[in-house]
């Protein structure tokens, strides 16, 4: 059953990180055959401790910036050089530098499939290794209710 939940998490990691890898190289290859356009930053909006959303007008519409880590002025006003996804309008991408869109061997979903697969095998090492060690300590298998010992001494002995 462990073995089934750590085979299922680890093949949902690997799918996101190739997920993720796949969305990367089709906005560098946008970033490198589409035109490029420049778009204001209009505003941000914090989602988080690690997350920050850019919301940059460009062509008359406000849109969320993908790929907002290549941005290089953060400051609203800031011009900020962007290309439009022909197949969905709405999706923006910061253009950021040549080096920013090389090919990373390892790359965000790389790490994140990495600490999923730490986080589960010590969740499953840490809730495994204690009720063995009560067990062990114990001298009972766990669900199996322990023997009352009733004392035999001579004053219980049968009678002839």
């Amino acid at each position: 059953m462990a073995a089934a939940i750590i085979v299922s998490l680890v093949a949902v990691a690997l799918l996101v990180a190739a997920a993720e890898r796949a969305d990367f190289a089709r906005a560098a290859e946008l970033v490198r055959t589409q035109e490029q356009k420049v778009g204001v930053l209009v505003q941000m909006d914090y989602r988080g401790r690690f997350r920050t959303d850019y919301i940059i007008e460009v062509d008359g519409h406000d849109r969320t910036l993908s790929y907002s880590e290549f941005i290089t002025n953060e400051t609203l006003g800031a011009a900020v050089p962007v290309v439009v996804d022909p197949e969905n309008e709405s999706r923006v991408i910061a253009v950021g530098s040549p080096g920013d869109w090389e090919e990373k061997p390892f790359g965000v979903g790389i790490t994140l499939a990495v600490v999923i697969l730490a986080l589960v095998i010590g969740g499953l090492a840490g809730s495994r290794i204690i009720p063995e060690d009560f067990a062990a300590i114990s001298g009972r298998t766990s669900g199996t209710p322990r023997k009352r010992r009733i004392p035999h001494g001579k004053a219980d002995a049968p009678k002839d």
